[in-house]
């Protein structure tokens, strides 16, 4: 996987237009890490993004008793850290490569550089940031005020419009998911 793939895949940087991205990635590193290497720690400065171009990552969490908990994993194409890039604040918890990895690695100032030259991107991305937070709302809403069937008659009905080609007309449609 290329960092120009990578790019496409994520919903943030998908709102960049062409011009934009390769401005973008100008600014990112490429960086390999060996199995087992911890990433950054959680409270480190939230200093930017990662992708994965290849292998995994895993973002844990460790208790006071040393136990782990591993809340995610990121294979390639993923992203990780998106809070950090925008706000600056520690991690919220370690990434650790499961496997030897290849990552994409975007500073927060470089990216920050690039917003105050490009207005228009940065209304764009609070535009999709605005977007997911309003679909968080709406979850918590739904959680509290649904039952169990209505949920998920409403994710699965939301699915199969996301699914559905823009210029579908017929009323039978089909969701394919494992």
């Amino acid at each position: 996987m290329t960092p120009q793939d990578l790019f496409r895949l994520h919903s943030v940087f998908g709102a960049l237009t062409a011009a934009e991205t390769p401005e973008l990635l100008k600014r990112a590193l490429t960086k390999r890490v060996a199995a087992g290497e911890v990433v950054f720690h959680k409270d480190d400065p939230g200093d930017g993004l990662y992708g994965v171009l290849a292998g995994s990552i895993l973002i844990v969490v460790e208790s006071l008793e040393g136990k782990e908990l591993i809340l995610n994993m990121h294979g390639p194409g993923e992203f990780f850290g998106e809070v950090a890039l925008l706000d600056g604040e520690g991690r919220s918890a370690a990434a650790v490569a499961r496997e030897a990895s290849q990552l994409f690695f975007l500073g927060r100032a470089e990216f920050l550089a690039f917003l105050r030259q490009r207005p228009d991107a940065m209304i764009r991305i609070i535009a999709f940031l605005c977007a997911r937070l309003r679909r968080a709302t709406n979850l918590v809403e739904d959680s509290t005020f649904l039952n169990v069937p209505s949920r998920l008659a409403k994710l699965l009905i939301a699915l199969l419009d996301g699914n559905r080609p823009r210029d579908a007309t017929d009323a039978a449609a089909t969701l394919r998911i494992s």
